[in-house]
């Protein structure tokens, strides 16, 4: 089992089961997860368990903690894991119809994996205040040099997931 912390308090909750799709030597294999997405006073518990044989596998699927990686985590978890999930009315009305559309039609995939990672924001509060925090990095010159393209990606890359799918 795996619990992360996410900075920022997500208005959702999510219990439920996922499924890791991986390979190992040459095999594909499945692991069936646990997944919980937890709203605290502050910051967002994030927790994710498999039978001890896919341990590896799911270090492996949790080792970047990074902000926008948690973020996109759990916003796989909502299209590609459980359909039991919970979010305020208001941050689900903020979300635009196409973005909506695209949710709940990933949710009917017979076959999802919660490795697959979703083009699109669900979360657009939480990931402006990781544009805006990145932007802030950049502009005080705080990211080393050797890192500045890999940033700008990340950046272009987060930036692009606000937009309207029907612009796309």
């Amino acid at each position: 089992m795996i619990v992360r912390s996410f900075d920022l308090r997500l208005p959702v909750c999510l219990s439920g089961l996922g499924v890791l799709n991986y390979v190992e030597g040459g095999k594909t294999k499945r692991a069936l997860c646990l997944l919980a997405i937890i709203p605290e006073e502050r910051e967002t518990k994030i927790i994710v368990g498999t039978a001890k044989e896919h341990a590896s596998a799911l270090a492996s699927y949790c080792s970047d903690e990074s902000s926008p990686a948690l973020l996109a985590m759990m916003e796989s978890w909502l299209c590609h894991g459980s359909d039991h999930w919970f979010m305020a009315p208001s941050e689900w009305h903020a979300i635009p119809e196409s973005r909506q559309k695209a949710i709940l039609e990933r949710i009917l995939d017979p076959n999802p994996s919660i490795a697959h990672p979703v083009e699109f924001s669900i979360f657009d509060s939480a990931r402006t205040q990781i544009v805006d925090s990145i932007e802030q990095a950049l502009s005080n010159g705080d990211v080393p040099t050797d890192k500045l393209p890999a940033v700008k990606n990340l950046l272009a890359s987060e930036k692009k997931k606000l937009d309207d799918l029907t612009s796309n």
